[in-house]
C-alpha cells in the first residue's frame, strides 16, 4: 500500500501529526489504496458517502442524503467471487452470501428528481446509488495500540484485521472512482456516478443503472434497485 500513499494530513488539528488514534480511518484508507496483490462537489470533487449502519431509511442521515454525493450501502460477499453459499451472523442476524446486508446497512426508497419531471429516471439519482462489499473486509490497522485493536476496545489485531459496515463498502467505491478519474481526468462527479452505476452488476447477471436492473438483490429492503459495484467493465478501468 505504501506505493499508493502520496501524503497525509490531520484534518482535526493542523498542529498534530496525521496519526490515527482510533483505527477506523486506517482501515478505510487501506481499502481505497490497497495494492493489487494476494493479501465537496461544486469544486469538481467526487464525494463518496456511507449510507450508514442503522438498518434504516438513509434519507434521514447526512451526508448519505446529499443529492450530489455518491452514497453506498453494504453487500455480503464472503469469498470475493460469484456463486458462494456461505453465511455469517451479524448483530444476531444471519446474513447470507451475495445478499444485501440487512442486519445493519441503511437503504432508501427515495430518488432525487434532478430534472423536475416528476419521475425517477436515469437522469436523476437515488439517495443510495450503489452497493459494495461491506462485511468482514480485511484491511490495514495501525501498528500501535489504538481504540480498535485495544483489548478493552474492539480487540482487533495490529497491522491487519477485518471490519464490517458501510464504512467498509464506501472506500471500495472511492477507489473505483479514483480509477475512473485516472482514466478520465476531466470527468465531472455526475459522470463518475453514472459510469459506476451503469457499469454495476445487476441481480441475475448483466449490468445496468438503477432503472435497468431487472430485480432487487435478495434481502434488500427498498424498491430502488441499486447495482453492485463492479470494477471489471472497461468504463471503470
Amino acid at each position: 500500500m505504501k506505493a499508493n500513499i502520496k501524503g497525509s494530513v490531520n484534518l482535526l488539528s493542523k498542529n498534530k501529526p496525521p496519526n490515527d488514534d482510533h483505527g477506523h480511518g486506517t482501515h478505510v484508507a487501506g481499502i481505497i489504496g490497497a495494492l493489487d496483490n494476494e493479501f465537496v462537489v461544486v469544486a469538481g470533487v467526487t464525494v463518496v458517502a456511507a449510507a450508514g449502519n442503522s438498518a434504516f431509511e438513509a434519507l434521514y442521515f447526512t451526508p448519505a442524503n446529499c443529492p450530489d454525493s455518491l452514497t453506498v450501502s453494504a453487500f455480503v460477499d464472503l469469498n470475493g467471487s460469484a456463486g458462494g453459499n456461505g453465511s455469517v451472523t451479524i448483530n444476531g442476524v444471519l446474513e447470507y452470501e451475495e445478499t444485501f446486508a440487512n442486519s445493519f446497512s441503511n437503504y432508501s426508497d427515495f430518488c432525487w428528481d434532478l430534472n423536475g419531471d416528476g419521475q425517477c429516471t436515469d437522469a436523476d439519482t437515488l439517495v443510495v446509488n450503489l452497493m459494495a462489499l461491506g462485511v468482514k473486509i480485511f484491511s490495514t490497522l495501525p501498528t500501535s495500540p489504538v481504540t480498535l485493536n485495544d483489548p478493552t476496545g474492539a480487540d482487533k489485531e495490529l497491522n491487519y484485521d477485518t471490519l464490517t459496515g458501510t464504512s467498509m463498502a464506501t472506500p471500495h467505491v472511492a477507489g473505483a472512482a479514483a480509477l475512473y478519474l485516472k482514466a478520465n481526468p476531466l470527468a465531472t462527479p455526475a459522470q463518475v456516478r453514472a459510469a459506476l452505476t451503469t457499469g454495476g452488476a445487476c441481480p441475475g447477471g448483466g449490468t445496468g443503472g438503477h432503472i435497468t436492473c431487472p430485480a432487487p438483490w435478495p434481502d434488500d429492503f427498498d424498491s430502488a434497485w441499486k447495482p453492485l459495484l463492479d470494477v471489471a467493465p472497461p468504463e471503470v478501468l
